[in-house]
């Protein structure tokens, strides 16, 4: 038998209740609409719920013995919907974030620390990877939230620019004062390079000079760990490519040296946004890691202004 939660909900009300006013006014509603919902629900079960004594009415038998059987089930219930209210309205729990390995290690770290803090009960899943499969997680809901490099633009996701990433070329004062510091493409060509090939030399090249250009064929170490890339760079092994972020202070120490051409930017930049599905259920949670990062976007001209 299916009854309404309503109807029970006012039978509860009324069997605690001193008048059908008192458990319409609890209610929210009519002493008439509450006196029809226990019409409606003693018309379902076949019995008599309530009779009158006086001015009063006073629960049958049947009804103390329904009120024992449902009434605690009603304090779970309420119990449970207010706990599902406080994790939406709370910062508490996980959320699980993807994010490329080095941005995290040198960019992201630091702002996770400082969210935790804020919110001891906080929890965050950090997922690294590549921006394309970052990407594809968040979209097939593995993940919540995602900061990666531009690739496809989905239709699913909602994006916000919060950083721009500056590629450049270093090596160490001693390796180029024994190769000499590359003044063009073709001198740049001929210098041993220690990096990852695949994401970040080759790309760098061909952002800046082309296809045309026949990519550096002295790689000497191929490596993804970016830390690892600027202590062989440091070594005088070659150079390397790597974002401005995971540099420290080794520029101004003077321990590695960038590449630079006068009238030429040898260096190259890429968007990284953090996204979210849309429609994602809004908890407090996802809004305070969201609201954390899009809190660090800036402006185009902000931009060039700490890039400089």
């Amino acid at each position: 038998m299916l009854i309404d939660y309503n109807l029970l909900r006012s039978f509860v009300e009324v069997a605690n209740a001193s008048s059908f006013a008192e458990a319409a006014e609890r209610r929210g509603i009519t002493a008439s609409a509450i006196s029809h919902q226990i019409k409606t629900l003693e018309g379902q079960l076949g019995v008599n719920l309530f009779e009158r004594v006086g001015r009063r009415s006073k629960p049958t038998s049947a009804a103390r013995d329904l009120l024992e059987s449902i009434e605690s089930e009603f304090h779970s219930i309420d119990d449970a919907l207010h706990g599902t209210r406080r994790k939406q309205d709370e910062v508490r729990g996980k959320v699980r974030l993807g994010a490329p390995g080095p941005f995290f290690h040198f960019w992201l770290r630091p702002r996770i620390r400082k969210l935790l803090e804020r919110y001891p009960q906080l929890e965050v899943q950090v997922v690294a990877g590549d921006s394309g499969p970052v990407e594809d997680r968040l979209i097939e809901g593995d993940i919540d939230i995602a900061l990666y490099f531009g690739y496809r633009h989905s239709s699913s996701l909602e994006k916000a620019q919060i950083y721009e990433e500056e590629i450049v070329a270093v090596a160490s004062p001693d390796y180029f004062a024994k190769r000499g510091m590359p003044s063009c493409p073709d001198e740049l060509q001929e210098h041993a390079y220690v990096g990852n090939s695949v994401r970040l030399i080759i790309p760098w090249w061909v952002t800046l000079f082309g296809r045309a250009e026949p990519v550096p064929h002295c790689i000497r170490c191929d490596l993804e760990d970016v830390s690892e890339m600027i202590a062989l760079a440091k070594l005088g092994l070659g150079i390397t490519v790597v974002p401005t972020y995971v540099l420290g202070d080794a520029l101004e120490t003077g321990e590695l040296k960038q590449i630079t051409w006068e009238n030429v930017d040898t260096s190259y930049r890429k968007p990284i946004w953090i996204a979210w599905r849309r429609g994602v259920d809004d908890t407090a949670r996802y809004r305070a890691m969201r609201d954390a990062f899009l809190d660090t976007a800036v402006s185009a001209n902000q931009l060039k202004a700490h890039l400089a």
